[in-house]
């Protein structure tokens, strides 16, 4: 599991790996309860560009959270545990997910972003 603690000062990550066949659970914690969207990103080493794998809204009415951009949900699973920690989750571990680079991002609900560092997928066959 890879937790990315996204703070208003820094952010704390492990490095992730998995295995070809398994599921890679990536988490993003922020410190405040104001989080109102979580966003997900994916680059790779050949390109300087990341690309959005989905955003999740925070719902705040007790029920769960709500995608605002679509989410594979082939390739990928989400979930909320609460207003501060969201998870994505890479369904099938493939040699081609070995060195994606990942990135949460938090909207607060005081505005501004928050962006986690970069994390590197490491898969073993």
């Amino acid at each position: 599991m890879l937790i990315v603690a996204a703070q208003t000062t820094s952010a704390t990550l492990s490095v992730p790996s998995g295995t070809e066949g398994s599921t890679l659970t990536l988490t993003c914690q922020y410190s405040a309860e104001d989080a109102f969207i979580f966003g997900w990103l994916i680059g790779s080493t050949s390109t300087a560009s990341q690309t959005y794998v989905g955003q999740v809204y925070n719902s705040y009415n007790g029920s769960s959270c709500v995608p605002a951009l679509t989410v594979n949900l082939t390739l990928y699973s989400y979930s909320c545990s609460n207003t501060s920690r969201h998870t994505m989750t890479v369904r099938n571990l493939t040699s081609s997910n070995h060195g994606e680079i990942w990135q949460c991002n938090v909207f607060p609900l005081s505005g501004g972003v928050i962006y986690s560092k970069n994390v590197t997928i490491s898969v073993q066959g």
